[in-house]
């Protein structure tokens, strides 16, 4: 359990971290004064003053803050530091910098898939059959646990996802799996059945299923820095969608 807290608050101090200081960052590339970038929140325990912005740490480690000059539209603000105001900027200007902290999560996103891509590389999920539910139509069609899924309809996969994808994608429609079991190819044909089940947001879906799971054999792939580019943004966009 504190492990757990530890790692939330660890996680959750670093993206706040990451969004402060894309706002920090535009603001300063505008011409904003920053007049403090607070690693934490609360009493201040130590830091430095430079170009007039307080870079310091604070006493609960929760993520941070940044506070720029005239940061509220109803701050006084002396006539000489008016060019320098936040709320004195241009709605464009004001616009970049809100929207900085949010796109610098994006990119942080981006960047630690790329990084796991290019260096680990990308795990795949192979299409091996781990489980097969006693009343469901693969078991009826005769689909056994260690079948390798070749092809669905002649078309072949290659991963778990490109099953996944492919039984939804078909519905209700017979498919001719073609199987490796113990070295030997079977085509076998089974009909999906359409059944309620929970997205990540606990709504309820229908979809087709043939009522197998992953047997969770992975493979490792080698990706180049091009194709990590994309595929980071993919992942990105995929669990923004």
């Amino acid at each position: 359990m504190e492990t757990t807290i530890w790692a939330f608050v660890l996680v959750l101090s670093g993206l706040i971290l990451v969004h402060e200081f894309g706002h920090y960052l535009v603001a300063r590339c505008l011409g904003v004064r920053v007049l403090k970038f607070s690693i934490g929140f609360g009493p201040r325990l130590f830091g430095f003053v430079r170009n007039s912005t307080d870079y310091c740490i604070s006493l609960l480690p929760l993520g941070g803050f940044v506070k720029m000059l005239g940061e509220q539209p109803d701050e006084e603000v002396a006539s000489g530091d008016i060019p320098y105001s936040f709320s004195h900027r241009p709605v464009w200007q004001r616009t970049l910098i809100v929207g900085a902290g949010p796109f610098s999560n994006f990119v942080f996103a981006w960047l630690v898939f790329f990084f796991i891509l290019v260096i680990y590389g990308n795990p795949v999920l192979l299409p091996v059959i781990g489980d097969v539910n006693p009343a469901s139509p693969a078991k009826a069609a005769g689909l056994l646990p260690g079948d390798r899924i070749v092809s669905i309809n002649g078309i072949p996969v290659e991963t778990w996802n490109e099953v996944s994808k492919k039984i939804k994608a078909l519905g209700e429609k017979m498919l001719t799996l073609t199987v490796d079991r113990k070295g030997k190819r079977l085509a076998i044909h089974v009909t999906p059945r359409i059944e309620t089940v929970k997205n990540v947001f606990g709504e309820g879906v229908r979809v087709p299923i043939i009522g197998v799971t992953a047997a969770g054999n992975l493979k490792i792939e080698r990706i180049n820095p091009f194709k990590g580019f994309i595929m980071a943004l993919d992942r990105t966009w995929d669990l923004i969608v």
